[in-house]
């Protein structure tokens, strides 16, 4: 019988190797590769999250999709972490310069933003100004009195980003390490904080992203059989939670699968053209994030779109908020220029 078309240009001496060695070829530099293109996915996936609370009723499979498991913003904070792995392991990186312009990239077009919309609220419910600066930095989020959650998230994120990858450089079971800190998000989400479960679990993404950044750097290109194993006892503490806890997406056992699976498909076609748009659209995240909640205040308050027309307003919001996006992302990266 011919084999051949298993091996697909492996040689045989090649797959004794990996066999006797107990290690499965997985090539997590895809992830790196295409790390911009699949923030643009998950850009598109926020949009589209964004659609059902509009009053825009999607398709079965998209609505399950990006509205229940909120992939999007799950894939936003994996890359994150991804990402944050990459910038800290710089050589001669300053921790506080880090910091300082870390912050920066969130902060300025967030007050581009964000402030203007909040005011504009402020001055029409009447409401003072401590509580707009008290909104406005995102302390209100802690106390489940509003504010803009996603910044509130990312602010603590970006905070403790440089002690986790101390952590993960000097402790030696950093898998075990990052299953743990998931598990403590997702009990004090659970049980302490029920308010804040959905957005502590989805913080879960963003310390695997530091971990799989650890991983890639490594050359970690192989997984042995022992490292396999603890990924199939994280994917029956996956099936188990969700049987305990209905409200954890199931979506979550098969986010990895599906993202590699992903980066695979972009590896196959190799368009340059899709991923060049791809990228484009993931260099705004934050931006069409902020506009995305923020411009239905401006249409509500100046009654630009009739109410009952909800897929004209959430349009309305998706492609202007795309294009503001883009001009203030510029304008962002002028300022931090100047800045820095």
């Amino acid at each position: 019988m011919n084999y051949n078309f298993l091996k697909r240009g492996i040689k045989e001496m090649d797959l004794k190797e990996l066999f006797t060695k107990n290690t499965i070829a997985l090539d997590l530099s895809l992830v790196s590769k295409y790390r911009s293109s699949l923030m643009g996915i998950a850009t598109i996936g926020i949009i589209l999250c964004h659609a059902t609370p509009n009053g825009v009723n999607l398709p079965p499979l998209l609505k399950s999709v990006f509205g229940i498991g909120q992939l999007g913003v799950d894939v936003f904070f994996f890359l994150s972490g991804l990402g944050l792995f990459y910038s800290l392991s710089k050589p001669h990186n300053n921790v506080w310069e880090w910091y300082r312009k870390r912050f920066l990239r969130i902060i300025v077009p967030y007050l581009i933003i964000y402030a203007p919309a909040l005011l504009l609220i402020c001055l029409e419910e009447e409401r003072s100004w401590w509580y707009y600066f008290y909104n406005l930095s995102t302390v209100s989020f802690w106390f489940n009195d509003g504010g803009c959650w996603f910044i509130a998230i990312l602010v603590p994120l970006y905070l403790v980003a440089p002690l986790w990858k101390v952590l993960l450089d000097r402790l030696q079971y950093s898998v075990l390490l990052t299953v743990l800190i998931c598990a403590i998000l997702f009990s004090i989400g659970f049980v302490m904080m029920p308010y804040l479960s959905d957005y502590l679990n989805q913080c879960l993404f963003f310390f695997i992203g530091m971990w799989l950044g650890k991983k890639i750097m490594g050359g970690g290109i192989i997984l042995n059989i022992k490292q396999l194993l603890q990924c199939c006892i994280l994917f029956s503490i996956l099936l188990a939670l969700y049987k305990l806890h209905p409200v954890f997406p199931l979506f979550w056992v098969i986010f990895f699968p599906i993202l590699y699976l992903t980066c695979l498909l972009l590896d196959l076609i190799k368009s340059k053209r899709v991923n060049t748009v791809l990228s484009s659209i993931g260099s705004i995240s934050l931006e069409s994030y902020l506009y995305n909640v923020t411009l239905i205040v401006w249409i509500n308050s100046f009654n630009l779109i009739p109410i009952n027309l909800y897929r004209y307003r959430y349009v309305f919001i998706v492609f202007i908020g795309i294009g503001l996006s883009y001009i203030v992302h510029r304008i962002s990266s002028w300022v931090l220029n100047v800045i820095n």
